[in-house]
């Protein structure tokens, strides 16, 4: 912030390893401290640098808050509470930025690299080019929150 004051662009895309976890007594502690500790990994920058950008402002999400596979339910509830997070910072804002909701489908990543994890996972390279495109438009009103499916 002391070097550069102003960014064109804030992507929020942190989040910690996906295990399995059903909703159920033996996984409740777990589940609890994943969301803690993810929450904070999006809500500590936004509220940090929120302020500083004049362009978009990005949350990766995924397309599972809508499809909510049943084994990852921490990550369901992870991206549903940021996505939340971050429409009630759009509402609060003051500035001329947009919020940017990225929603992806599954990424071939590290974690989703297996044997038969990657028929349907989309190329990170895609994904981000994708990206790319649609951060060349500039918002087009103040604290606009838009929605988009990769």
């Amino acid at each position: 912030m002391a070097e550069f004051r102003q960014f064109d662009f804030l992507v929020l895309n942190a989040c910690l390893p996906v295990l399995r976890m059903r909703v159920e007594p033996a996984t409740l502690g777990r589940i609890h401290e994943f969301l803690a500790k993810a929450f904070a990994l999006v809500s500590t920058p936004l509220a940090f640098f929120a302020r500083a950008v004049n362009g978009w402002k990005v949350l990766i999400s995924s397309i599972y808050v809508e499809t909510a596979p049943r084994d990852f339910s921490q990550y369901v509830a992870l991206k549903a509470a940021v996505e939340g997070l971050f429409r009630a910072a759009a509402a609060q804002a003051m500035d001329n930025s947009g919020y940017l909701i990225v929603r992806s489908p599954k990424l071939l990543t590290d974690m989703t690299n297996a044997p038969f994890g990657t028929g349907d996972a989309m190329a990170a390279e895609k994904a981000a080019l994708s990206l790319l495109g649609l951060l060349r438009d500039p918002p087009r009103e103040p604290g606009e929150v838009k929605v988009v499916s990769l």
